[in-house]
């Protein structure tokens, strides 16, 4: 099964399984930040409404926002200078979800 970082908070780490030590009682899960996390979904939603081109000036000016682009959508480049709009990194994160390695 799938979580996001916040749904796997409280969560016993598997790795505590079997300990008899009081420590074991504190070991949670750190979802991300355990080296046996394994990302099933992470990816940022992309609106290409405008897919022009930069030119020489990084200084495009930000047209104006599409019926249904939501307000926290940015306007951004990739790196073969398309422009489009899309949704945060930390909200992207947020709504990610992933899995322990140890019991999938």
């Amino acid at each position: 099964m799938s979580y996001t970082e916040k749904e796997t908070g409280g969560r016993m780490c598997p790795m505590s399984f079997g300990q008899l030590s009081p420590a074991a009682v504190a070991c949670r899960c750190i979802a991300s930040k355990c080296m046996l996390w394994v990302w099933d979904h992470v990816g940022r939603r992309l609106v290409r409404q405008h897919s022009e081109l930069i030119m020489e000036d990084d200084d495009k000016p930000q047209p104006e926002r599409p019926e249904g682009v939501p307000e926290h959508f940015l306007w951004e480049a990739d790196s073969d200078g398309v422009m489009f709009w899309t949704e945060p990194e930390e909200m992207a994160r947020e709504r990610s979800k992933g899995y322990c390695g140890l019991i999938k």
